[in-house]
């Protein structure tokens, strides 16, 4: 007899823990994403370096509910961040966009 594999709430799981290390890596290791952020718009580095900490805290929140959620997804998370920021500062779309996108790689990298 064969052992079934489940795949439902991989996808949750694998993103959740994005998520959670990238909301670390941004608390501790932020300037190295901000670093690579001002290769493509100094603007939106330096609006990232200031918020960085309010990202990673908004983004640890975001996983502390995420066990009633039936799946969560890479966009799902860039769309809240994109939220986020638009709620809570006064950067412009394009600089928010870019601060999404970086957040967006960095969550590849991790998920």
């Amino acid at each position: 007899m064969t052992q079934q594999v489940e795949p439902y709430g991989w996808k949750t799981k694998i993103t959740k823990e994005g998520v959670e290390l990238a909301a670390s890596y941004i608390r501790n290791d932020g300037y190295a994403l901000e670093k690579a952020i001002s290769k493509l718009s100094p603007t939106a580095a330096r609006a990232f370096g200031r918020w960085a900490d309010n990202i990673a805290d908004f983004l640890h929140d975001l996983c502390k509910g995420w066990d009633e959620a039936e799946e969560y997804a890479i966009s799902y998370v860039k769309d809240q961040v994109r939220n986020f920021l638009r709620e809570n500062t006064k950067l412009s779309p394009g600089t928010i966009e870019e601060i999404v996108v970086a957040v967006d790689w960095l969550l590849w990298f991790v998920a």
